[in-house]
């Protein structure tokens, strides 16, 4: 099983190189966003997912898993690191978008809400303009949490 931790600056040009790979969008590192990772035995990245904290709520960004470590858990324990971090930092809800992911997210205690919705609730949180000013809203899913 991989090691989940907090993620450092030096490992954001590894999380940028993931994301790349697997053709998503690229991250946003800027505080008050919060990245973890998960790493092999080598301590090489093998996976990242982050968050913008927007009040009681946070939104997920970037979860990504390299290839080779796929269907292993990775991205299930990088998940389930967030949602404990939530729950202790008294965060109600996580939010997510998710095109093309199957039942990912709903495995994962996840509900489709509107983007309207998710917007609304956290508004301030910088994939919500990136996604704004690269006019992608329309086209994205949202899903919810309750913690």
């Amino acid at each position: 099983m991989p090691t989940i931790r907090l993620a450092q600056p030096t490992e954001y040009a590894a999380i940028t190189q993931l994301l790349a790979e697997a053709q998503m969008v690229p991250a946003l590192f800027a505080p008050p966003s919060l990245w973890w990772v998960a790493t092999g035995p080598d301590s090489t990245v093998i996976g990242a997912i982050g968050v913008e904290p927007d009040g009681a709520c946070w939104l997920l960004r970037s979860a990504v898993v390299a290839a080779p470590a796929q269907r292993n858990g990775v991205g299930k324990a990088l998940v389930g690191a967030v949602t404990h971090a939530a729950q202790n930092a008294g965060v109600s809800t996580l939010f997510c978008f998710g095109t093309d992911v199957g039942d990912y997210w709903e495995r994962r205690g996840f509900s489709i809400v509107s983007v309207t919705e998710l917007s609304n609730h956290v508004p301030n949180a910088p994939q919500i303009g990136q996604f704004r000013a690269n006019g992608w809203l329309a086209d994205e899913v949202a899903w919810r949490k309750e913690l």
